[in-house]
């Protein structure tokens, strides 16, 4: 008997269910993350507080390091949404203006998403030699809508290459922001997170510094 290509097709309801089940495992091995259990833990415990199955799993990710992959993925796609929101609003044109807002949704998110930062962090030190080609081409897009936001006002920047000094000063924050919020968490019991604003100032301050901006320092 031949089958038709038709026959062959995920249902939609199917897609809906692994899509959903993906989400919960995704959202799962996130919270442990931020709970500090996820390093230890192997795959069948994941799936138990995920209410799912190792088959299901399986079906999903290749092994445990590739769901911190898809997490991550997960992640870039959320800076990239927030970027895209803001280069669709009509915001102030300076410079000064536009680094606050970016950088305060910044801490806001990487503090409600501590769990991304363990997962890039674990990532990093202990798994792949190289960056897959998926997440270098998320990099640039974020990067391509990072250079729209501030498009307006890069001539108020002094630095004699402002487009990488752009580049640069933001890889710089977002190492920073990354170590304040993990390590902030562990040295630290009885706070789990440190103020938004303390922070954000902070950031600001290096961030204009850095590329050379008149601005007042009051």
């Amino acid at each position: 008997m031949s089958l038709k290509p038709e026959s062959l097709k995920i249902s939609k309801p199917k897609q809906a269910r692994s899509k959903k089940t993906m989400e919960s495992i995704l959202d799962t091995a996130q919270q442990m993350l931020i709970d500090r259990t996820f390093d230890k833990a192997n795959i069948q415990e994941i799936v138990k507080k995920a209410n799912s199955s190792i088959g299901s799993f399986y079906s999903l990710f290749k092994s445990k390091n590739n769901l911190l992959e898809c997490l991550l993925d997960r992640y870039q796609d959320w800076l990239i949404e927030i970027v895209q929101e803001y280069n669709m609003q009509d915001l102030p044109t300076d410079i000064v203006s536009r680094a606050s807002l970016f950088i305060k949704e910044y801490v806001k998110v990487n503090q409600q998403e501590s769990g991304m930062l363990r997962a890039r962090y674990i990532y990093n030190i202990t798994k792949l030699k190289s960056i897959p080609e998926a997440r270098l081409n998320k990099n640039e897009q974020y990067q391509q809508e990072i250079e729209r936001l501030f498009e307006p006002c890069m001539h108020e920047i002094n630095h004699p290459n402002p487009k990488n000094a752009l580049t640069f000063i933001l890889i710089l924050l977002d190492i920073y922001i990354g170590d304040k919020i993990i390590f902030e968490d562990i040295s630290n019991k009885e706070k789990n997170t440190i103020e938004h604003q303390e922070l954000h100032d902070e950031c600001l301050r290096l961030f204009l510094n850095y590329l050379e901006i008149n601005y007042d320092k009051e």
